[in-house]
């Protein structure tokens, strides 16, 4: 029981007659133990009660103060807010309270509280100081956080909860409720200006919903993150809508409030990170498109960082090192172990004086393969230095020159038999000269462009338009590059006019019994013995009858003239894999293994003294080449060096596997402008056409090219749209990537081979694809394929290698 109660627990009793008792019972004792300070004065002004803690308050003596007037016995009191107060409420008999400050303790807060009744007034005081204190710094404290609210640069915010949310539910169930129960309780001026409002009131009450859109999956992993993560994440992405409906992305620090096992409440800041997220998306996709152009003209990216001596290469590098993507070492000894020992100290040269100089890394370089291959290797990179001129990194790119070095070889060879002939040919030697010459400039043109914009993709900032013209310019000068060594390869094919195959279905075996006994007469008077070994099950293919004798013709003939006398030439016949094999083994001189590469290459029979001793190796083995190739097979040679002998064998495909018609002659480059007339091809009007491709370009180019030779063409990226395409209607032919997400080519073949005529297994099928290993091309015929293509592949490759393939209408 208090005083107050005390004092009016009667209702009956007159305050005197309470104060009475109190003086005279124990219960003022009560008076005596509360931690308030109390006193009463009657209508006379006069202390009827004195507490203890009012003595100890004024520093009187309770017997000196009872019976006094108030105004004598607390005079330094009597013009104060606490005397008005008190004899006010003795007037009035109203209850007063009031909080000010001391007169007797100026440093103290003092709260009064008046209670006033017929005869007296009872008064109550404490020191509130420490209270006031810290009411005044909860006061001070919210102020600072209103104005951190209101004046941060970042949003603020305080969602709640409708209902808590048991943190032991499933996580997808806690995220269903907080879309239920939460919505926006708080925020700041810089939240609402992010979401393109004036105020933080027109956000005020939103829902979960309206803020975090659901529909993205990127939210629901974000809020999954937040729960899986103790409810609390520091910058994680929300994607979001404005208030115009436009999009932004914000980078969110948020911390939930659990009580009791259950998510009552989170605390969180954001900023808006839209145009950093869109730069970054921009990188993406600029990088995207540098790696293609990169890709499209067949350079290899590499970084050296200096410091560390690791060495990253793109996977274009490690092809042209002739290294499965991924299996580069990364160090800076696993790069110098690919180089041509001839060649180090001039490579390791060229870094040193482009770290210590700051000029360009340029050079010219031979490296060797992991199958002993040779190839040449331009390099070209550049040093970056740290702020205080110490060298950083080092970054460039490597292109694959053989092809040009091969060129340059040819014609310094060239040149030189052209030095030493007759004087009766100078002015065709002139004109030759003129004309490698030339060819040497247009090599280099494309390739300095090509390196040159290269460079500047890397290392400049430039704007999209001029990053697309750098694609273009690069594109551009790829294929002019490609299509100058083409048209030199092609070169015998232009001399010899037009070439056609009059196919029929022939006895092979007569072919090969007419060769041999063509050069019978030569073998005998060299003393060499002529072998056979036939499989008769193998007689009866389709072909061009004069053109295979040609070709076995021409390769007995050079196996009699390179095998010295009593040597041996045998041919053997059999069945192979994928069709028939034939192979024309010798005991001559050999092949080199520098030349084991170039031997089907034209005009070889000019490039060194042994071919001229020998003569017409070169331009007859290529025409040879040709023309197995037009009727769908491979000529391949091999030998183990000098005075070994040497193999070349023949692989055709038989008569089930292909069906040859008769062929133009292989196309010379034409004019954009002329395509169409290139593409044209009457007979497979009304053919239809399944094109299987993940690669949006890819695929066009290949439905282009078929629809303007007439082919009726359904395209699909996947493999089970193709099926899907093939079970409605099966075409008359499919043609297919092999490199596939989720379901490549080969698993594509496998499938379709494992249906049912009617959903198409028996449609003939090419495999045109980047994947271009003699590997590559067994498995894709094992998996089902009945030809092979490279890409890139020619219009007329391609639309010979489906004439082939489609029945004959």
């Amino acid at each position: 029981m208090d005083v107050k109660s005390i004092a009016t627990s009667d209702e009956s009793q007159t305050p005197a007659d309470a104060i009475g008792q109190l003086q005279q019972s124990s219960l003022g004792e009560i008076l005596d133990g509360i931690t308030d300070g109390f006193f009463a004065i009657d209508n006379n002004h006069r202390f009827v009660h004195f507490n203890r803690r009012a003595e100890e308050f004024f520093g009187l003596r309770r017997t000196d103060v009872l019976g006094a007037r108030f105004e004598d016995a607390l005079p330094n009191v009597q013009t104060t807010v606490f005397a008005d107060a008190i004899f006010q409420s003795l007037n009035d008999r109203v209850h007063r309270s009031l909080e000010a400050m001391s007169t007797i303790r100026p440093d103290r807060w003092i709260e009064l509280r008046v209670y006033p009744s017929e005869q007296f007034v009872s008064v109550y005081f404490a020191d509130v100081t420490e209270r006031k204190h810290i009411e005044d710094e909860l006061r001070h404290s919210q102020e600072r956080y209103r104005r951190f609210v209101e004046q941060s640069t970042e949003a603020i915010w305080r969602i709640e909860l409708d209902e808590s949310i048991p943190t032991s539910l499933p996580v997808d169930e806690q995220i269903e409720l907080m879309y239920v129960h939460s919505y926006l309780a708080e925020c700041n001026d810089a939240m609402a200006m992010m979401y393109g409002l004036d105020d933080p009131s027109q956000m005020v009450g939103l829902r979960l919903g309206d803020l975090l859109v659901r529909e993205n999956p990127a939210n629901v992993e974000y809020l999954r993150a937040f729960v899986n993560s103790a409810y609390q994440l520091a910058n994680a992405e929300s994607h979001e809508r404005a208030a115009d409906g436009s999009p932004r992305v914000f980078a969110n620090n948020l911390l939930g409030i659990i009580e009791d096992g259950r998510l009552v409440r989170a605390w969180g800041t954001q900023r808006d990170i839209t145009k950093q997220h869109r730069a970054e998306e921009e990188l993406r996709r600029s990088e995207e498109r540098f790696r293609l152009a990169v890709e499209a003209a067949e350079l290899g990216p590499w970084e050296f960082n200096i410091r560390t001596g690791e060495v990253h290469w793109s996977t274009n590098l490690e092809r042209i090192h002739g290294l499965e993507p991924g299996t580069f070492g990364g160090t800076f000894d696993d790069y110098r172990s690919d180089m041509h020992p001839e060649d180090v100290d001039r490579v390791l040269g060229s870094i040193k004086s482009a770290i210590e100089s700051g000029s360009d890394h340029n050079v010219e370089y031979r490296i060797i393969r992991p199958d002993g291959a040779e190839r040449w290797v331009l390099g070209r990179g550049r040093v970056y230095f740290d702020a205080s001129g110490a060298p950083l990194r080092m970054t460039g790119v490597c292109l694959d020159i053989t092809e040009n070095k091969r060129i340059e070889l040819q014609r310094e060879r060239l040149l030189e038999s052209e030095r030493v002939a007759p004087s009766e040919s100078e002015r065709a030697n002139r004109i030759k000269d003129e004309f490698l010459s030339t060819l040497s400039h247009e090599l280099r043109t494309p390739l300095n462009a090509i390196l040159g914009w290269s460079d500047l993709m890397r290392g400049s900032q430039l704007t999209d338009d001029e990053f697309a013209t750098g694609v273009d310019v690069i594109q551009r000068n790829a294929r002019m590059q490609a299509q100058i060594v083409e048209d030199l390869l092609d070169m015998s094919r232009i001399i010899s006019g037009r070439m056609r195959l009059e196919v029929t279905s022939i006895d092979f075996t007569r072919v090969i019994d007419s060769a041999m006994e063509t050069v019978r007469p030569a073998a005998d008077a060299r003393g060499v013995q002529l072998r056979k070994s036939i499989d008769a099950s193998v007689a009866i293919i389709i072909g061009d009858e004069n053109r295979l004798q040609q070709v076995i013709w021409n390769l007995l003939s050079n196996a009699v003239k390179f095998t010295p006398r009593d040597g041996v030439v045998s041919l053997e016949l059999q069945r192979s894999e994928n069709g028939i094999s034939l192979a024309i083994v010798d005991s001559g001189e050999g092949i080199h293994p520098d030349m084991i590469a170039q031997i089907f290459e034209r005009f070889r029979q000019a490039d060194s003294s042994t071919t001229r001793r020998h003569g017409g190796l070169g331009l007859g083995l290529a025409i040879s080449k040709s023309i197995v190739e037009l009727h769908g097979g491979t000529l391949h040679a091999s030998s183990d060096g000098p005075g070994m002998g040497s193999m070349f064998t023949i692989e055709l495909p038989t008569s089930t596997q292909m069906s040859i018609v008769p062929q133009d002659p292989l196309p010379l480059p034409s004019a954009p402008s002329d395509h169409q007339n290139q593409f044209a091809r009457p007979d497979l009007i009304g053919c239809s056409a399944i094109v299987l491709d993940d690669d949006d370009d890819g695929r066009d180019v290949v439905r282009r090219i078929l629809e303007e030779s007439g082919v009726t063409v359904r395209v699909a990226g996947t493999a089970h749209e193709a099926l899907e395409f093939i079970a409605a209607h099966v075409p008359d032919i499919v043609i297919s990537d092999i490199g596939m997400p989720r379901v490549d080519g080969y698993d594509f073949m496998r499938l379709l081979r494992s249906s049912t005529p009617e959903r198409g297994s028996a449609v003939p099928a090419i495999a045109l694809t980047a994947f271009a290993r003699a590997d590559d091309r067994a498995r894709a015929l094992a998996a089902g394929y009945q030809q092979h293509a490279a890409k890139p592949i020619e219009p007329s490759t391609l639309l010979a290698l489906v004439r082939e393939l489609i029945p004959s209408r």
